[in-house]
């Protein structure tokens, strides 16, 4: 390890007789006000999501510079996680019943005359960004449609 014997010997010595190893580290950059600002403005924007990079913009603009490392720190820290917006099948109703109609209708053909590929997964309106959000929690309204097609050949 690359440190100084002098050093060791410190937290060592801090440790037996205090059991406390507070004082490591970087001082924070942040006060309370300023991480509970960085959550807030996540969730006032939970409906539309909002990245890293807005949320520091943000608070550039109410007079707060911190890094976008900062931001993402403070977030881990409340609990959020970065991850993209979760894919769902892109069905109505409507779609539903004629799927099943269909499937319904060739219940009796002969299947043997048919090569049926892999499922093909087309995505409308793909979101490539990660959104700030909770465990457990997602967005309806950044969630991604899928609509998956089967391909049949004679």
């Amino acid at each position: 390890m690359k440190c100084y014997k002098t050093t060791v010997k410190r937290w060592l010595e801090r440790w037996t007789e205090t059991k406390d190893l507070s004082g490591r580290g970087r001082p924070r950059v942040t006060i309370a006000e300023d991480d509970q600002l960085i959550v807030d403005l996540v969730q006032q924007d939970v409906d539309e999501g909002i990245t890293s990079k807005q949320v520091q913009q943000e608070l550039q603009h109410q007079g707060v510079n911190v890094s976008l490392r900062t931001v993402q720190h403070g977030l881990v820290e409340a609990g959020f996680s970065y991850s993209r917006p979760l894919s769902k099948p892109l069905l109505s109703e409507q779609h539903r019943r004629y799927r099943l109609l269909w499937a319904q209708s060739m219940k009796n053909y002969d299947w043997n005359k048919i090569i049926i590929s892999d499922e093909t997964t087309i995505r409308l309106n793909s979101v490539r960004k990660c959104f700030w959000q909770r465990p457990g929690e997602h967005n309806n309204k950044v969630d991604q449609g899928r609509v998956k097609y089967l391909s049949l050949h004679n």
